[in-house]
């Protein structure tokens, strides 16, 4: 992992993503990008017939955010850790921004992903987000040194895993746990997803590992459940790229989780098969 980008809208909220992403970049030895985006916004009605002032007011604007931008990466600069300040007004709006940085991993700080929606609105998401792979982590308070010693991989036996599985943040224990939630609607035996799972083990030659199948009556509080009750550090997720950035969490298990957990989520998408 060599970079870790943070989007802000410099508020309180977002900032809280900041310090987990230092903690995770001394761990990794990754670079800190803090990306802020910037909207045209609302043009007052005297500035829209001039040209020259419409000018003045977006390097005003501009000229703020920077300073803000700059004020806030300098809390965090350390010897060990780059955090570089990255202000953008790229054509293609926010996902156009953070597709251009290519980066290993987004951290973002939510109360829930419906926060998200304002934010990423006027791009062209359905093309734009193409590009864009990363895994997104999002979490709810800081965590100055977060830990991940206790990983929960929350699966749901899409087959796409026997090829793409990746543990995004590998530590030093190579154990891993995994969960399959069984709804009432869920038509498929604790066999077979024991089955599959052997497959996914041995497609991606992992010896390690230990699979818990639990059931109840809906997936998003199972996952939870049983990530609080067993004191995991995170929760992981995978889900489709087929509409885009935001729809990671839109209409899905991962917008549930997102929206409830506490502790941090992290969504990584899944390719659609060549």
């Amino acid at each position: 992992m060599k970079t870790i980008l943070v989007p802000t809208d410099l508020s309180p909220l977002s900032a809280l993503a900041l310090p987990v992403a230092i903690s995770l970049a001394n761990q990794y030895g990754a670079e800190v990008r803090v990306l802020h985006y910037l909207t045209t916004g609302l043009i007052a009605p005297e500035l829209s017939g001039a040209p020259i002032a419409i000018g003045h007011y977006l390097d005003e604007q501009a000229a703020e955010a920077r300073q803000a931008l700059d004020q806030l990466c300098s809390r965090y600069q350390t010897a060990e850790v780059p955090v570089t300040p990255v202000l953008s007004r790229h054509e293609a709006g926010l996902y156009g921004a953070v597709a251009s940085e290519n980066a290993d991993l987004i951290v973002v700080a939510s109360h829930g992903s419906e926060g998200w929606a304002e934010w990423l609105v006027g791009s062209n998401a359905e093309h734009i987000v193409q590009a864009v792979h990363s895994p997104v982590l999002v979490v709810k308070q800081a965590h100055p040194e977060l830990s991940l010693k206790k990983i929960l991989f929350a699966i749901d036996a899409d087959d796409r895993l026997k090829t793409q599985f990746t543990n995004p943040l590998p530590v030093g224990n190579p154990h891993l746990e995994f969960l399959f939630v069984t709804t009432p609607n869920d038509p498929r035996a604790p066999e077979g997803i024991r089955d599959w799972m052997s497959e996914l083990a041995e497609a991606r030659q992992l010896t390690d590992y230990h699979l818990s199948i639990m059931p109840h009556h809906t997936a998003h509080e199972g996952i939870i459940q049983f990530a609080e009750q067993h004191q995991f550090d995170l929760i992981v997720l995978f889900t489709n790229q087929r509409t885009g950035f935001w729809h990671f969490f839109n209409g899905s298990v991962a917008e549930d989780v997102v929206n409830h957990a506490q502790l941090p989520v992290l969504v990584v998408p899944l390719r659609e098969d060549e």
